[in-house]
């Protein structure tokens, strides 16, 4: 009869055990499975923020190669500007010559 009963928890125990190891290992698992979650999302983060880096990047380059572009398509405006005054200057200055060799 105790033996019997000795048995019978020795077999509960045994079966408790079993169970507590099982829940033990999933929740390790569950901790783990956590973490590899936290990581991951970082690594995501911080892969997110370089690329928003680059492409900030490429822009600043972009935006710097137009005002560069704009820069020169100025000047170049300028001087056929300077051109032109140029021309009209002497124009201006060969008709009043000739108005003034006319008039005497």
């Amino acid at each position: 009869n105790l033996t019997a009963r000795v048995a019978k928890a020795a077999a509960e125990n045994k079966t408790v055990a079993a169970r507590v190891e099982e829940v033990q290992k999933k929740r390790e698992y569950e901790i783990h499975e956590m973490q590899h979650k936290h990581e991951s999302k970082l690594e995501s983060a911080a892969k997110r923020k370089e690329l928003v880096q680059e492409k900030s990047s490429k822009l600043e380059d972009k935006l710097e190669c137009v005002k560069l572009r704009q820069l020169a398509q100025d000047a170049d405006l300028s001087t056929v500007q300077k051109r032109l005054e140029e021309k009209i200057h002497t124009v201006n200055e060969r008709k009043e010559f000739n108005l003034a060799a006319k008039v005497t």
